[in-house]
Protein backbone atom coordinates (compact mmCIF):
# COMPACT_ATOMS: atom_id res chain seq x y z
CA UNK A 1 0.00 0.00 0.00
CA UNK A 2 1.52 3.44 -1.12
CA UNK A 3 0.00 6.80 -1.36
CA UNK A 4 -1.79 7.40 -4.58
CA UNK A 5 -2.65 3.66 -5.23
CA UNK A 6 -5.93 2.23 -4.75
CA UNK A 7 -5.41 0.20 -1.88
CA UNK A 8 -4.35 3.91 -0.17
CA UNK A 9 -7.14 5.67 -1.45
CA UNK A 10 -9.51 2.49 -0.12
CA UNK A 11 -8.14 2.55 3.25
CA UNK A 12 -8.14 6.44 3.38
CA UNK A 13 -11.84 6.89 3.24
CA UNK A 14 -12.09 3.59 5.42
CA UNK A 15 -10.08 5.64 8.13
CA UNK A 16 -11.80 9.22 7.29
CA UNK A 17 -15.01 6.76 8.38
CA UNK A 18 -13.66 5.87 11.73
CA UNK A 19 -12.43 9.39 12.49
CA UNK A 20 -15.84 11.16 11.43
CA UNK A 21 -17.59 8.55 13.20
CA UNK A 22 -15.28 8.70 16.29
CA UNK A 23 -15.62 12.44 17.08
CA UNK A 24 -19.52 12.76 17.13
CA UNK A 25 -19.52 11.49 20.54
CA UNK A 26 -18.15 12.92 23.29
CA UNK A 27 -14.57 12.82 23.47
CA UNK A 28 -12.73 9.30 24.29
CA UNK A 29 -9.00 8.08 22.83
CA UNK A 30 -8.77 6.22 19.73
CA UNK A 31 -6.06 4.66 20.26
CA UNK A 32 -3.58 3.55 17.37
CA UNK A 33 -3.75 -0.06 18.17
CA UNK A 34 -7.74 0.25 18.28
CA UNK A 35 -7.96 2.40 14.96
CA UNK A 36 -5.57 -0.33 13.04
CA UNK A 37 -7.69 -3.03 14.64
CA UNK A 38 -11.01 -1.46 12.90
CA UNK A 39 -9.29 -0.70 9.45
CA UNK A 40 -8.26 -4.35 9.03
CA UNK A 41 -11.52 -5.10 10.34
CA UNK A 42 -12.27 -3.60 7.60
CA UNK A 43 -10.01 -5.31 5.04
CA UNK A 44 -7.29 -2.30 5.16
CA UNK A 45 -3.98 -4.09 6.80
CA UNK A 46 -2.62 -1.20 8.32
CA UNK A 47 -0.05 -1.15 11.37
CA UNK A 48 -0.85 0.93 14.24
CA UNK A 49 2.93 2.41 13.90
CA UNK A 50 4.64 1.56 11.16
CA UNK A 51 3.66 1.25 7.40
CA UNK A 52 0.93 3.65 6.41
CA UNK A 53 -0.97 4.56 9.21
CA UNK A 54 0.94 8.24 9.69
CA UNK A 55 0.25 9.05 6.23
CA UNK A 56 -3.20 8.33 6.46
CA UNK A 57 -3.35 10.30 9.58
CA UNK A 58 -2.34 12.76 8.20
CA UNK A 59 -3.97 12.86 4.53
CA UNK A 60 -6.86 12.62 6.58
CA UNK A 61 -6.53 15.31 8.79
CA UNK A 62 -5.44 17.53 5.75
CA UNK A 63 -9.14 16.38 3.73
CA UNK A 64 -11.10 17.82 6.72
CA UNK A 65 -8.71 20.47 8.61
CA UNK A 66 -6.56 23.72 7.92
CA UNK A 67 -6.39 26.69 9.52
CA UNK A 68 -10.49 27.17 9.92
CA UNK A 69 -10.95 23.46 11.28
CA UNK A 70 -9.97 21.36 13.60
CA UNK A 71 -7.83 18.39 13.26
CA UNK A 72 -9.58 15.03 13.03
CA UNK A 73 -6.43 13.28 14.10
CA UNK A 74 -6.40 14.80 17.61
CA UNK A 75 -8.25 12.40 19.00
CA UNK A 76 -5.77 9.31 18.16
CA UNK A 77 -3.33 8.33 21.11
CA UNK A 78 -0.99 6.36 22.08
CA UNK A 79 -1.84 3.88 24.74
CA UNK A 80 -0.17 4.17 27.92
CA UNK A 81 0.45 7.93 27.18
CA UNK A 82 -2.63 9.27 26.10
CA UNK A 83 -1.76 12.39 23.79
CA UNK A 84 -0.87 12.23 20.60
CA UNK A 85 2.34 10.77 18.87
CA UNK A 86 5.31 14.03 17.96
CA UNK A 87 3.77 13.35 14.41
CA UNK A 88 0.48 14.87 15.64
CA UNK A 89 2.17 18.20 16.53
CA UNK A 90 4.68 18.64 14.02
CA UNK A 91 1.57 18.15 11.17
CA UNK A 92 -0.34 21.04 13.42
CA UNK A 93 2.48 23.67 12.75
CA UNK A 94 2.66 22.84 9.06
CA UNK A 95 0.88 24.58 6.49
CA UNK A 96 -2.00 24.73 6.14
CA UNK A 97 -2.65 24.37 10.20
CA UNK A 98 -0.11 26.75 11.33
CA UNK A 99 -1.20 25.84 14.83
CA UNK A 100 1.01 27.62 17.44
CA UNK A 101 1.55 27.03 21.20
CA UNK A 102 3.00 24.39 23.64
CA UNK A 103 2.32 21.00 22.57
CA UNK A 104 -0.48 20.03 25.48
CA UNK A 105 -2.25 23.35 25.55
CA UNK A 106 -2.46 23.09 21.32
CA UNK A 107 -3.83 19.55 21.58
CA UNK A 108 -6.46 20.00 24.15
CA UNK A 109 -7.33 23.22 22.14
CA UNK A 110 -8.00 20.96 18.99
CA UNK A 111 -10.06 18.51 21.18
CA UNK A 112 -12.20 20.92 22.66
CA UNK A 113 -12.83 22.53 19.13
CA UNK A 114 -13.91 19.08 17.66
CA UNK A 115 -16.35 18.25 20.30
CA UNK A 116 -18.13 22.18 19.52
CA UNK A 117 -17.97 21.44 15.77
CA UNK A 118 -19.14 17.86 15.89
CA UNK A 119 -20.69 16.28 18.91
CA UNK A 120 -23.98 17.17 18.89
CA UNK A 121 -24.31 18.47 22.91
Amino acid sequence: MQRGDAEYAAALEAMEGILLDWVTRPFRPLYYSDLSSMLVGDGHPVPAHDGPMPYLLEDCTRLHGGKEAPMLSAVVVRKGKERPSAGFFKLARAVPFLRRGADEPLWLAELAWLERTYVDV
